[in-house]
């Protein structure tokens, strides 16, 4: 009886590994097909996501590109309605006379006061230059003078220097001779 018992144990725990195993197969089939379809899944989301970014960023370039287009227009624009404003001619006396009353003394005022500026800059500024010429002129002349006064000195220092050299030839002539 107890073999019968033994035996019966022995087959129920050969069931129960078999039914372990098969079952352990099948979880581990189950985790890999998981793991896979996981896989995938990421994957998929992965280049889904690789795809809009890839698509946010075409946008952003689109919209740069739209943008610098619009504000390299609008500079246009505004350069062209500046020349066209600096091409208009200038007001006549007449107009200027019409804008502005003759009997405005602050106005007169203001008028003379500018014209005052402007001439006494204009004569300060044609008083130096006659100066600066001057002033370069001098230091031309003096650095001529320095050169000349150079050139002579050294010319004198070589007349005497070959001087000297025929003298020390004909000293050694003669001792030669006599000697």
């Amino acid at each position: 009886m107890i073999k019968a018992y033994e035996r019966e144990l022995m087959v129920t725990v050969d069931d129960i590994i078999k039914s372990a195993a098969s079952d352990t197969v099948r979880t581990n089939e189950e985790e890999i097909i998981n793991d896979e379809s996981k896989n995938e899944n990421e994957s998929s989301d992965l280049s889904e996501k690789e795809k809009e970014e890839a698509a946010a960023t075409r946008i952003q370039a689109v919209f740069r590109g739209h943008h610098a287009r619009k504000s390299m227009k609008e500079t246009d624009t505004a350069s062209q309605q500046k020349r066209n404003e600096e091409s208009e001619p200038e007001p006549t006396k007449e107009q200027l006379q019409e804008e502005f009353r003759a009997d405005d003394v602050e106005l007169c005022n203001a008028a003379t006061k500018i014209q005052a500026s402007f001439r006494g800059h204009m004569s300060r500024k044609e008083q130096g230059a006659p100066s600066v010429v001057k002033d370069a002129q001098d230091f031309v002349e003096s650095a001529a003078s320095k050169i000349e006064e150079k050139h002579a000195s050294t010319q004198q220092l070589l007349g005497l220097v070959h001087r000297n050299i025929l003298l020390a030839k004909a000293c050694s002539r003669e001792c030669r001779v006599h000697g």
